[in-house]
């Protein structure tokens, strides 16, 4: 590749061939090099994939400016290249881990917006709404999650999804429409790992009500589905305190 852009320089072959030689450098990590031998003119499927290698090369180096600049002309230039959702992915974890959760989720929410039928939509949405929860935003957390169970996901994926509107709307004071989404949880993903944590919250909201009988069966139902320690300790605690309220001290 080198003795083709040294020696023939004026074709488009030593423009390839300049492009490989970026390509090179980069699958193997030296990122100043690919930077260094980057194409000054790439053209066509070419340039969008420069822009990618160049963004990413200073992402990995630290130069987190250069980078979110590079990611943004890439988008700007080439909205409907492979590489425009990793750029975008990219953008928003940029955002994320900068503090600035509003403008990721933004970022994240664009993904689905801009490119519905990309598959990497289900992880930007649960980005995008973790985001949202984070800011205080459950109106729009719940936007994300309800456009996320709209995709055509896998069981565990969707059964994440009704428990985390479930959550949202138990936020909200919407216990009555949190109860209706655990219930399809259960009633959809019977064998999904959510399971149990939705057990867990049906009891909490049913001794809420003081539905002590209703409590227990479902607090009984998230302990006997081996959930994660966290669910498992209060759910034991939970059952607990229903129990003391049946006047079943033993």
């Amino acid at each position: 590749y080198e003795a083709v852009v040294r020696n023939y320089s004026g074709t488009s072959f030593a423009e390839r061939a300049g492009y490989e030689i970026m390509v090179t450098h980069f699958k193997r990590g030296q990122y100043e090099k690919a930077l260094a031998a980057a194409p000054a003119n790439a053209e066509g499927s070419l340039a969008a994939d420069v822009l990618w290698m160049r963004a990413e090369s200073e992402r990995e180096l630290g130069r987190l400016d250069l980078a979110r600049g590079r990611y943004e002309t890439l988008l700007q230039n080439h909205p409907r290249s492979p590489q425009a959702v990793p750029a975008l992915l990219r953008l928003g974890e940029m955002a994320r881990a900068a503090g600035r959760l509003q403008d990721a989720a933004g970022l994240f929410r664009r993904v689905a917006d801009e490119y519905p039928k990309n598959e990497a939509v289900p992880e930007a949405l649960k980005a995008s709404a973790l985001a949202r929860i984070k800011t205080g935003d459950p109106e729009g957390a719940l936007a994300d999650w309800e456009a996320l169970l709209a995709c055509k996901t896998d069981m565990e994926t969707a059964a994440e999804a009704r428990l985390q509107m479930a959550l949202v709307l138990v936020e909200m004071g919407k216990a009555r429409e949190a109860m209706k989404n655990l219930d399809l949880l259960i009633e959809a993903s019977p064998k999904s790992g959510q399971t149990a944590r939705a057990q867990y919250w049906r009891g909490v909201l049913l001794s809420e009500q003081a539905k002590w009988v209703e409590a227990e069966t479902a607090l009984r139902a998230s302990l006997s589905g081996a959930p994660d320690a966290q669910t498992s300790s209060l759910a034991r605690l939970r059952l607990a305190v229903v129990l003391q309220r049946q006047d079943r001290m033993d």
